[in-house]
């Protein structure tokens, strides 16, 4: 994440996503890595007729950055399907075409900008039941909150990094808070019920 943080490409998509016109869009907004010579290649992602972006087909792409909305009930971190295209598309076609190392997801918000990495060995133990049990406990989470709850990215970090731990159970899977200004990255981890995640500053 360090080396990728220097590259001026990647900076600039991430400048171009973190600002009030995309948050305050109708549609989400993001960006494809794909691998290219010499350098990674960003493509910008269609939107589905619900406004979320969807990846590109294609065995290149190993990684996107895309927004949250800030509108009403929107959860201000990545969603259940973000999860899974991320172990799915992304950790898969890195394994194939680069390393493993390489796979990326990033959620820009309003509230906090958040980044997916993977140091597994490719065996995610996902299934065909995985997305709707992911979707399941999400929904029933996250839809019981307040607007004011949704608001307050601590309580959004505490009950996803729950997820990330309690649910979804992928060894290797982790989710780092960028910061805003320089891009540092911190680890977060689920402290328990009601504590703010654990940062580690990396």
């Amino acid at each position: 994440m360090k080396e990728q943080n220097q590259s001026t490409e990647f900076k600039d998509k991430v400048k171009d996503l973190d600002t009030k016109d995309k948050f305050d869009k109708d549609k989400e907004s993001g960006f494809a890595s794909a691998y290219g010579q010499p350098k990674t290649n960003y493509e910008t992602l269609a939107n589905t007729d619900k406004g979320n972006v969807k990846m590109p087909e294609g065995n290149k792409y190993f990684g996107f950055m895309h927004t949250h909305l800030d509108k009403q009930g929107v959860v201000k971190i990545f969603s259940p399907m973000d999860v899974s295209t991320f172990l799915t598309t992304c950790v898969g076609n890195a394994k194939s075409k680069g390393s493993i190392t390489d796979a990326y997801a990033m959620v820009i918000t309003s509230q906090g900008n958040y980044i997916l990495k993977y140091s597994g060995n490719g065996n995610t133990g996902m299934n065909s039941n995985s997305l709707g049990n992911w979707n399941s406990w999400y929904v029933d989470t996250f839809e019981r909150l307040t607007q004011e709850e949704l608001n307050n990215p601590t309580k959004i970090e505490e009950l996803f990094t729950q997820f990330l731990e309690q649910v979804v159970k992928v060894d290797g899977l982790d989710i780092y808070k960028s910061e805003k200004e320089t891009g540092t990255p911190s680890k977060l981890n689920y402290d328990g019920k009601d504590k703010p995640a654990k940062p580690t500053p990396c």
